[in-house]
């Protein structure tokens, strides 16, 4: 148990607060001038209120080390909380263990074999790693305040990259692809050599359509989100299939991640919606995708398999059901 191993002993005075950088940082002074004063109006009055440097310290330490608490299935935020031990624990986007909640009560989970379980040797993700590496690192910069030098994000960049920004290749003779290595608040984009041919230099009408293509498309990815979230969830169908409909002959390559993530939009509707058939393929297609993007255990996989399972059972589809399941048991 965390709580009782002096390895992982801590107090709320070891926490980090990044106050220096929390302190230029235009967003989190909004957040806590916010916080303050609903704490001024809360406790009007009373002489509780710490110091306003002491104030920052808490906001500071909690912001950077609370966890979003989330239901048993991952699926939905119940509240959030810092726990003293587990916040020991530092990032890699491809990480060996999971945070997993029973109510309140964490838990830290290996995703493999870990010989030393101390603090320095465990690893979780902070944010969600469905994405290329440089929205990634600034992600976790704009949140936490560190540039994340994982494997994931230096070696095997490369390799994942490629695959989640997978664009057709321009060569007239060429069936392979090649991917987005980076694009900068500066608009500046750069591409992977191709994964077939090998070209490394590309004219820069294609570069330019390719980064435009990316940035629209991901921006409809999150309004569309938004839309499923919001609870419109007929009009997240309807807009999720007019768009991947007007990709279809376009530049990008089925392994496209705006392309996945669409369908996985898709088929949550679909499944609000009762249509378990047309779920059921959006489901079996974005699994056919995701595993390609990298070698990471992902719990949401397996629980994106036990869904689909589900839907094989209200379609009568036993044989499928099973084959379903062993996959998800092997996973696991």
């Amino acid at each position: 148990m965390i709580s009782t191993d002096p390895y992982w002993k801590r107090s709320f005075s070891d926490l980090m607060s990044h106050l220096e950088r929390m302190q230029q940082d235009e967003l989190r002074c909004k957040q806590f001038a916010h916080v303050l004063s609903i704490l001024s109006k809360v406790l009007e009055g009373s002489e509780v209120l710490p110091p306003v440097p002491q104030l920052w310290e808490f906001f500071g330490k909690m912001v950077i080390n609370s966890y979003s608490i989330h239901d048993e299935l991952h699926e939905n935020v119940i509240g959030s909380g810092v726990y003293l031990g587990a916040s020991y624990l530092d990032h890699q986007c491809c990480p060996n263990a999971i945070v997993s909640f029973s109510g309140t009560k964490l838990a830290i989970r290996a995703l493999e074999p870990i010989t030393q379980p101390l603090p320095n040797q465990v690893f979780i993700s902070y944010i969600q790693n469905d994405a290329p590496s440089w929205e990634r690192r600034e992600e976790l910069l704009q949140r936490y305040y560190f540039r994340c030098l994982c494997s994931m994000c230096t070696t095997d960049a490369e390799q994942t990259d490629k695959q989640m920004t997978s664009v057709k290749c321009f060569m007239a003779n060429c069936d392979g692809f090649t991917g987005i290595k980076e694009i900068n608040n500066d608009g500046y984009c750069q591409l992977w050599p191709c994964v077939k041919c090998k070209v490394i230099e590309f004219p820069t009408e294609y570069v330019d359509e390719v980064c435009q293509l990316w940035l629209e498309t991901r921006k409809f990815v999150k309004d569309l989100n938004k839309m499923f979230e919001s609870g419109e969830i007929q009009n997240a169908l309807d807009s999720a299939e007019e768009n991947l409909k007007k990709v279809e002959n376009s530049l990008f390559h089925e392994s496209n991640l705006n392309i996945v993530s669409t369908m996985a939009i898709a088929k949550d509707a679909c499944i609000s919606l009762q249509l378990w058939e047309k779920a059921a393929v959006y489901s079996e297609k974005v699994l056919k995708q995701v595993p390609q993007y990298s070698s990471c255990i992902n719990i949401m996989d397996s629980l994106s398999l036990l869904k689909l399972a589900k839907l094989y059972i209200y379609l009568d589809r036993p044989t499928e059901t099973v084959q379903v399941l062993d996959k998800v048991r092997l996973d696991i």
